[in-house]
């Protein structure tokens, strides 16, 4: 207790009975800097960039902002100044990426973590690593302790939180989980401002405060629903922290509140922020230097969205580079700016400078120049101060009041940044003329001069200090790296030969060009001045002069992909923008387009019908192929696992497209065997569809000029070429029907197990040798259409037959079946409801034009089903011709026995008949082989995507056993009965089953997930929304006629028959019990969900119709069980690494 004068108390604040005296500086004021006063206080454009060469993946300051370290991709740790904005210190921790990274208290330790398991503790003056630890697993997120430097809070990835000390003395956090959980991943966790407590959310979404001392829960309460909480941040000032889950809402909490509500309390936030237009997910949260703002950086996008944290009210969107993603985010502690990083680069943030200092003051005049201005007192102050100080009473100066003042630090009445710390490392000094803070220590090398001896009774002088910089240790120090030329290690002593070997390597991506060169291997003799330094140059190539190294290199990028998409680090992609259009070509253009495409154009109106066709083609086919594209190329993945990021409770839509593809599959490969078949039988001359003379013909077999009509069941009499077809390659004579399917036809099973050979070496390595085969399967089809066009014109009568393929009969665009007909052959010729053009548009870059895709395609495949048709009716004219009848007779058959008996006995008419006949069943082995490629790669793909951890790293393993068992069930349909059950299969499992998958996907993504969250996906990805007639299309055009076919489908519903036979009434309900068994995947999937998710009714429906926005890099390295419940993203930091 002292006395002291009132005119004293002038510099001093009284805090309760605390009395700090201001009248000295403060130690830390000069360093402390003072948020602008004026206008707000957040960042507003973009103001540079830093760039040290090596690609930042996370940043973080120190706790005054002075200085920013970036954790890169190479195990290097970079340190710059911030208010110079150059760097001043760098030095490796890692052999691998840097996962996290945090600052200790004082500013002079670094803790940091990598994907090679392990965290480091490192001196930042020295630059030299103090500590290193091994942990269970990936660290995702590390953090020092507030106070205490040697305590450490790690976060994993697929383990417990832990505390740990420096002596390596670990403890668990004991989260809550769920009961037979044996994995836990995605838990987060962070001290709060004393470091006295914990806050932890894991992910079923519930927070948990913990006290760190006990390591006892204090309070708890669950977020929202069972989303996974993915970030956790504190507030620097530590009343507050923020929780960012799945759903895409940002909530603020206040400390306090929590810790009042206890155990399983119930707490609301303080505030709710989100992107309610685009639906954005964010990839990291902060909170500013003084809590009053939230800035959170989007995921998928480089766009930074800051919000007031009181009204929650956006303030700012600041937008980075179109085509870049947001790795990390950090607000300055003081000022309004911040550190984002994109493509391996910290960009700065920060205010835009102020020129018009009138709007702060109405009364600001603006004086010309020279002439003086007196400052009136209080002119640019917010408040008057003086108005400010209540008016009280005159107190002499002169008298004494009694006052109590303790001698205590201010740190021990909190944790602020204010706290006299004179110990701590705030700047890292440079030497103005040093470039680089990590110079060639060539000074340093030089041998420093000897001691003498001092001389007796005289005061040694004290020794020179040196900077940090040229101290280090010689054995751990780099030289300067110079651009092109690399770096020297200096190990042991100063070398003085030095050989140096470059290896030139053209794996540079778009920003990485700037990097010339690095050393990555040095060694050096220990008893001599010999160094051997490894040294890689990265440039681009000359095509012209380098071109063996660049075939040798792409092998070498090749099997880097396949390695890394064999661990899931990496989702492959076509080779180029050419195999994908192919892929997708073949896919469209099957035996379709050949067999029906013709006979339905000239069954409804002949060239009319092209009215309808292409009516349909754009306001249904083609919207619905641009939709699926879309879906696939945003999503990269397949159609099973897509469905968790548009309606979860619509899964089974995927299972159900899967379904429909497997039964497919069992006899459309045996369709192509018999094109097989008669592709080798087209090597005998004459062919055996000619004559009657074979062992296969009956007593009613005719040749070519009897005057019975083709393919004529009534009569008793049949061509050679039909019962060649029915007879030899079919056998179909020794089976009654269903009942009755007979014994194997050895010659198809032999086709058909060459055909399943031929898909397995083009699927096993997904698009990497599907890429390769299209360029044959795809174009060959193209190459026998023109040249089979380009003879059947020379022959006599293809024009007649031309002219009746293209034969308007207006009269048939008032038949409403002819429109039915139009839409039905659009629909099933593109394929959408299959599911594969979300899986080939899945390997597709995400910037990919697929909307120019869409129109290529749809175009080629309507115009190829018009070539297809002029080369089939060419032909038929001819044979008309040939026959003497009318073409009507000759057309009368359509399917396959229009490729299979009428094409191939026009064929046989034909001079150098073997040769269009190799021609013509190659073009059909082709055309069914490339879309058998696209059908079974999305079904391998769906299951990949699903299940990664155990059938993507077992890619070819599972695509041998999956062709086995497909194998396994097409043998029934190479029977002497296998047409019959052909013609079931299509009847009962295809054709309706997948009309409901359409139905359910277009209204799905249109009403559910919305048409404005789909135009914002392709905006991303395009840098431009659908058009409006899209958006009519999809919301009312393509439901509507996919509902009409449904209609018209079940009101034609009636007995199956083939040809005479009738198909038994057993038969007739199992078929519907085929039919219903994929559209039945649907209703059993969102039964499972509901029961699955916890809550009430309508909180489940609730989550279960809101998309979840995990990454699809993120889809592929989780298993389906984790993509529900895990809420981190695995790759969060190795996007920018690879």
């Amino acid at each position: 207790m002292r006395m002291m004068k009132v005119g004293q108390c002038k510099n001093m604040y009284m805090f309760g009975l605390i009395i700090v005296d201001q009248s000295v500086p403060h130690p830390l004021a000069s360093a402390q800097e003072v948020t602008e006063p004026f206008g707000q206080c957040y960042p507003e454009e973009l103001e540079t960039s830093l760039d040290s060469g090596h690609l930042a993946l996370t940043c973080r300051f120190n706790r005054w902002g002075t200085l920013v370290v970036a954790g890169c991709n190479d195990g290097y740790l970079v340190i710059y100044d911030f208010v110079t904005r150059r760097m001043v210190k760098k030095y490796v921790t890692h052999m691998h990426a840097i996962t996290a990274v945090s600052w200790s208290r004082d500013g002079k330790y670094l803790l940091s973590s990598s994907f090679d398991e392990t965290i480091v503790v490192s001196d930042v003056v020295a630059g030299e690593i103090v500590n290193k630890f091994s942990m269970p697993s990936i660290v995702n997120e590390i953090q020092m302790h507030p106070v205490k430097k040697d305590h450490y809070l790690i976060c994993f990835l697929q383990h417990m939180p832990m505390l740990m000390t420096i002596d390596d003395q670990r403890t668990v956090i004991p989260i809550e989980t769920e009961k037979n959980t044996t994995e836990i991943s995605g838990i987060v966790a962070s001290f709060d401002k004393s470091g006295s407590r914990i806050i932890c959310g894991n992910n079923k979404g519930k927070v948990m405060i913990y006290e760190v001392d006990s390591l006892s829960l204090i309070a708890s309460f669950v977020v929202t629903g069972s989303h996974p909480i993915r970030t956790l941040v504190v507030a620097p000032r530590g009343d507050f922290f923020l929780t960012n889950s799945n759903d895409r809402i940002i909530r603020v909490f206040t400390l306090s509140t929590v810790l009042e509500a206890g155990v399983d309390g119930t707490v609301l936030p303080n505030q709710k922020v989100q992107d309610s237009v685009n639906r954005t997910s964010w990839k990291v949260c902060r909170f500013s230097g003084d809590a009053e703002y939230i800035c959170a950086g989007s995921s998928g996008s480089h766009s930074l969205y800051i919000w007031e944290r009181n009204n929650g009210s956006l303030v700012k969107i600041l937008q980075g580079s179109k085509g870049e993603q947001v790795a990390d985010l950090i607000w300055h502690p003081t000022r309004a700016a911040a550190f984002s990083i994109s493509n391996g680069k910290l960009l700065l943030w920060s205010q835009s400078p102020t020129e018009n200092w009138s709007a702060f003051a109405p009364d600001f005049k603006e004086l010309d120049e020279n002439i003086e201005y007196e400052e009136r007192e209080s002119e640019f102050d917010v408040e008057d101060e003086d108005r400010s100080i209540p008016e009280t009473e005159n107190v002499n100066c002169e008298d004494q009041v009694d006052l109590t003042v303790i001698d205590q630090k201010l740190s021990e009445f909190g944790y602020s940044s204010d706290e006299d710390e004179m110990d701590s490392l705030r700047l890292i000094l440079i030497a103005p003329d040093v470039e680089n803070p990590e110079e060639t220590l060539a000074d340093a090398n030089k041998e420093a001069p000897k001691a003498e001896p001092v001389p007796a009774g005289k005061k040694k002088e004290p020794a020179a200090k040196v900077t940090t910089s040229a101290c280090r240790s010689v054995k751990t120090t780099e030289t300067r790296r110079r651009r092109g030329g690399g770096g020297l290690l200096c190990l042991l002593h100063k070398p003085t030969v030095v050989f140096q070997f470059s290896i030139v390597s053209f794996d540079f991506e778009q920003t990485e060009d700037r990097l010339h060169g690095y050393t990555i291997f040095g060694f050096q003799f220990p008893k001599g001045s010999v160094m051997i330094v490894l040294i890689v140059q990265i440039r681009k190539a000359d095509r012209a002069r380098d071109e063996p190294l660049t075939k040798f290199n792409r092998m070498k990028r090749l099997r880097k992909r396949l390695a890394a998409a064999s661990a899931g680090e990496e989702r492959l992609e076509w080779a180029n923008k050419a195999e994908f259009l192919l892929a997708i070509i073949g896919f469209s253009v099957d035996l379709g387009n050949v067999w029906r495409f013709p006979y339905i154009c000239y069954r409804n109106g002949g060239g009319a019908f092209l009215v309808p066709y292409f009516v349909m083609f754009i306001f249904c086919g083609l919207p619905l192929f641009y939709m699926e594209m879309a879906l696939g190329q945003f999503h990269q993945c397949g159609c099973i696992s897509i469905w968790k990021r548009l309606v979860p409770i619509f899964k089974g839509v995927g299972y159900a497209t899967c379904l429909i593809d497997v039964y497919m599959g069992c006899f459309y490969n045996t369709i192509i065997s018999w094109a097989l078949f008669y592709l080798s039988s087209s090597f005998k001359w004459p062919f055996p569809w000619q004559s009657c003379d074979n062992v296969w013909n009956t007593e009613n077999c005719i040749p070519d000029n009897a005057t019975v009509s083709l393919g004529n069941t009534s009569s008793n009499y049949t061509n050679a070429a039909e019962e060649f077809f029915l007879r030899r390659v079919l056998e179909i004579q020794n089976s009654d029907g269903l009942e009755n399917l007979g014994n194997i036809r050895w010659p198809l099973l032999l086709c058909l197990l060459v055909i399943y050979t031929i898909v397995y070496f083009a699927i096993w390595r997904g698009p990497l040798s599907s890429g390769k085969a299209v360029w044959f399967t795809a174009t060959i089809p193209y190459v026998a259409l023109f040249a089979l066009l380009a003879h059947s014109c020379t022959l006599p009568g293809s024009q007649a037959g031309i002219k009746y393929f293209l034969m308007p009969d207006w009269s048939k665009l008032l038949n409403i079946e002819v429109w039915i007909d139009a839409a039905t052959q659009i629909f099933f010729s593109l394929g959408p409801g299959f599911g594969v053009l979300i899986a080939l548009a899945s390997y597709n870059s995400r910037r990919n034009n697929f909307y120019r895709d869409a129109i290529v395609a749809g175009c080629i495949n309507s115009l190829t089903s018009i070539l297809s048709g002029l080369v089939i009716f060419s032909v038929l004219g001819y044979m008309a011709d040939c026959l003497n009848k009318d073409i009507g007779e000759v057309a009368e058959t359509g399917g396959p026995g229009l490729v299979f008996i009428v094409y191939p006995r026009a064929i046989s008419t034909m001079k150098a008949a073997p040769v269009w006949s190799v021609i013509f069943f190659i073009m059909l082995v082709t055309l069914g082989v490339d879309s058998t490629f696209a059908g079974f790669e999305a079904i391998l793909t769906a299951f990949c995507d699903e299940y990664p951890s155990v059938l993507e790293k077992n890619r070819k393993l599972f695509a041998m056993f999956f062709m086995m068992a497909m194998f396994f069930f097409s043998l029934p349909t190479v029977t002497y009965g296998g047409n019959y059950l052909i013609e079931y299969l299509d009847h009962y499992a295809v054709s309706y089953p997948v009309l409901i998958v359409v139905m359910v996907e277009t209204v799905t993504i249109s009403y559910i997930y919305g048409i404005k969250r789909f135009s914002a996906d392709v905006n991303e990805m395009l840098g431009v929304e659908p058009s409006r007639f899209l958006k009519l299309c999809w919301l009312v055009v393509c439901p509507a006629i996919v509902s009409m076919i449904l209609i018209f489908a079940t009101v034609q519903l009636k007995p199956l028959t083939l040809n005479n036979y009738e198909y038994p009434e057993w038969s007739l309900i199992l078929g519907w019990i085929i039919r219903l068994s994929s559209i039945v995947c649907i209703p059993i999937c969102i039964i499972q969900a509901l029961v699955r998710e916890r809550g009430s009714l309508k909180s489940r429906l609730h989550c279960l119709m809101v998309p979840s926005q995990l990454p699809a890099t993120s889809l592929r390295s989780m298993d389906s069980k984790d993509c529900a419940n895990c809420s981190m993203d695995k790759r969060h930091f190795s996007e920018v690494a690879v």
